[in-house]
């Protein structure tokens, strides 16, 4: 389905934004095979807005790679 999520999921904290990637099954985190979630919460930790990446195609290694990553 389109605008389905992926089973593997991982997700990184970073102050008040949350990154959430998720790929296939087995999936190493330094494979280009991640579409990331970028979430930006307000002060009392509601959502404020969502961006992500166009695709399955961007590592998933650790915070600093994923907030570097180009959102929409």
């Amino acid at each position: 389905m389109i605008g389905e999520k992926q089973p593997r999921r991982k997700v990184y904290y970073d102050g008040d934004i949350q990154y959430v990637c998720d790929a296939v099954h087995w999936s190493a985190l330094d494979q280009t095979v991640w579409k990331v979630q970028k979430i930006v919460l307000n002060s009392d930790w509601t959502l404020d807005e969502i961006f992500e990446t166009d695709g399955y195609d961007n590592p998933a290694t650790d915070v600093t790679v994923v907030s570097a990553l180009t959102f929409r």
